[in-house]
């Protein structure tokens, strides 16, 4: 079971203190709808963890959440950048994220819609932010947090800022379980239009001074001797 935390818009960054509308309660979603066998797990791209393995280990099935053997931790107290890629187009519901209880726990979670390719992490830091989560502190609990699905209904990849974390114990931030529910569908290839030229008629290219039974046709109204 996963419980709901609340999310807010940010279409020009987020900070604490300031006066934001939560959306409406969100439909629930149920395991079925997770999106785990559409990431490309083999592409995710983590930026300032300690071992960038340990982005792609902690993005596991569902059945697997409580596994604490695997953690995420950032390098330091700037936080830890992930992009997420999938195999075909996304419409995203929710993440779900399972954090310690203590103050290692990231406070917040900046979402960018389709992130640039060459995105790294100090452009993330910087980069519009999409829509910004406020995280529940003190819970190990699988937090199950909606977004605004109109702005993540046709996603390729999804990049992800965690920030927060206590001066008090280094700034190191943690992360357990990562996981998406949402819709899927394949993405369309773009059809590949070939220009063929149709076969050739020989009476199309008749050779001047050439008959087409292939004699000589006089060039000056009759035969010179």
């Amino acid at each position: 079971m996963s419980h709901h935390g609340h999310p807010h818009d940010d279409d020009h960054g987020h900070c604490h203190g300031e006066a934001h509308t939560h959306s409406p309660p969100p439909d629930a979603t149920t395991a079925a709808e997770t999106l785990y066998p559409h990431i490309d797990h083999a592409h995710i791209q983590t930026f300032s963890a300690a071992e960038e393995s340990m982005g792609r280990a902690i993005v596991r099935p569902w059945d697997e959440r409580m596994d604490t053997t695997k953690v995420l931790e950032s390098e330091d107290d700037e936080g830890v950048v992930m992009i997420i890629p999938f195999d075909g187009l996304v419409k995203l519901k929710t993440v779900l994220l399972r954090t310690p209880a203590d103050a290692s726990a990231p406070t917040t979670l900046h979402l960018l819609a389709n992130p640039p390719s060459h995105l790294d992490f100090s452009s993330a830091l910087s980069h519009p932010r999409t829509q910004s989560l406020d995280l529940a502190l003190g819970t190990s609990d699988v937090m199950e947090y909606p977004v605004k699905i109109s702005k993540f209904s046709n996603l390729r990849s999804l990049g992800l800022v965690f920030e927060g974390g206590d001066e008090d114990d280094d700034g190191v931030l943690r992360a357990w379980y990562l996981g998406f529910r949402g819709e899927w569908k394949e993405m369309k290839k773009e059809p590949v239009i070939a220009i063929y030229e149709a076969a050739a008629n020989p009476a199309d290219h008749k050779v001047k001074g050439r008959s087409e039974v292939g004699g000589m046709q006089g060039l000056g109204g009759g035969r010179g001797y």
